[in-house]
């Protein structure tokens, strides 16, 4: 991963050529999320579903830990 961007209500990811991420996971989770997606330059854009910054932080890293199929440390 490269950078994580938040512009309101929504989250960029941007992910380099040689991050650890699933395809499969990475499929699954914009198929869930409505208004998702994932762009050939390896930007990942959805909606927040939540509001406070502490939330936000804990749901990134574990969607992170998801995509990538471990743990992913924050600091």
């Amino acid at each position: 991963m490269a950078q994580i961007e938040r512009r309101r209500d929504a989250v960029n990811i941007r992910f380099t050529e040689t991050a650890s991420v699933d395809p499969e996971r990475l499929a699954r989770f914009v198929q869930s999320r409505p208004g998702s997606q994932f762009t050939p330059q390896g930007v990942l854009k959805f909606s927040l579903q939540d509001k406070q910054p502490e939330a936000i932080l804990t749901g990134l890293k574990s969607l992170l830990e998801q995509l990538a199929g471990e743990e992913v440390t924050v600091s």
